[in-house]
């Protein structure tokens, strides 16, 4: 049985080019065996057949035929054959982003600053350290 459940054997109808195909996709894919392709195939053709029904849901399907259509995108862009929407998307300026607004200066208010000064600590508490620097000296240790 497989994680999604058990597995039916269906049968399928090829024409000469389908059959065709086939064979040049097992001669350049690593599938083991035709049913194995043929399996894929019905898989993504089905994920494809999906985008067109109603009730689905749209954000998992779009999670999965995003990594499904990638291969096909890179190739119409290569062979430059993109669908005339998709090239006037592309064609499109993209606009930059604002930039996010510089953040304001801190304010400090005098009180703020007299309260820290009453603990014996300064705002940046760069305000004593010639006190601090002369205690150190005193002490005899070396920072």
């Amino acid at each position: 049985m497989s994680p999604a459940g058990p597995r039916l054997n269906k049968s399928l109808r090829l024409g000469q080019e389908e059959l065709e195909r086939t064979q040049t996709l097992l001669e350049a894919l690593p599938y083991s065996s035709e049913a194995e392709l043929l399996a894929e195939a019905a898989r993504r053709g089905l994920l494809l057949l999906e985008a067109e029904a109603l009730g689905v849901n749209r954000a998992l399907l779009a999670q999965r035929l995003r990594t499904l259509l990638l291969p096909a995108f890179e190739l119409l862009v290569e062979q430059d054959a993109l669908p005339a929407l998709l090239n006037a998307y592309r064609a499109a300026p993209q606009t930059p982003r604002p930039a996010p607004p510089a953040a304001p200066p801190p304010v400090i208010v005098d009180a703020v600053k007299q309260d820290l000064a009453s603990f014996g600590s300064g705002f940046l508490d760069d305000d004593d350290d010639a006190a601090f620097d002369a205690a150190i000296a005193q002490s005899g240790y070396d920072l």
